[in-house]
């Protein structure tokens, strides 16, 4: 079971790479004021934000108390991603954009980092007609999914 604070990262993570929107976020927030019996101020606040812009959202998001394993919330992220991404509801320069997001956003090691930051160079190199092909950035992607998704959470 998540902590309270891991269940905000990863609605902060997954707002920033495009996988929820604000209104499931605040939904999120709304039900959380309901099952907790004190909930936080920080869960008030995001119930509240339905007219803010993402990056307001997120930055509440970020400011939840608590401790938990940030690196696993951004691995069950990305295995959202994953799903979403296999079943070709992101096309690839959407996945390189999500996928710049997380390098930017998610508390992840420094070698994962390194490997998702070279999408958007490798990205880059295709649209030049420098080097690659989008299918061969595709199977990348996927590589680097399945290399470090996590389980993913329950609908």
């Amino acid at each position: 079971m998540l902590t309270l604070k891991e269940e905000a990262e990863y609605q902060r993570l997954a707002l920033a790479m495009g996988l929820t929107d604000i209104d499931s976020v605040v939904a999120w927030a709304d039900q959380k004021i309901v099952s907790l019996p004190e909930p936080p101020i920080q869960v008030i606040d995001v119930s509240l934000t339905g007219s803010r812009p993402a990056h307001a959202v997120m930055e509440l998001l970020a400011q939840f108390p608590g401790n938990g394993d940030l690196t696993t919330v951004a691995h069950q992220v990305l295995a959202l991603f994953r799903q979403r991404f296999l079943k070709g509801d992101v096309p690839v320069a959407l996945a390189v954009d999500q996928l710049s997001a997380y390098s930017n956003r998610a508390t992840i090691p420094r070698g994962e980092w390194a490997e998702v930051c070279d999408f958007r160079l490798y990205f880059f190199e295709i649209q030049e007609g420098i080097y690659g092909t989008l299918d061969h950035l595709k199977e990348h992607i996927m590589t680097f999914a399945n290399k470090y998704a996590g389980k993913p959470l329950p609908a």
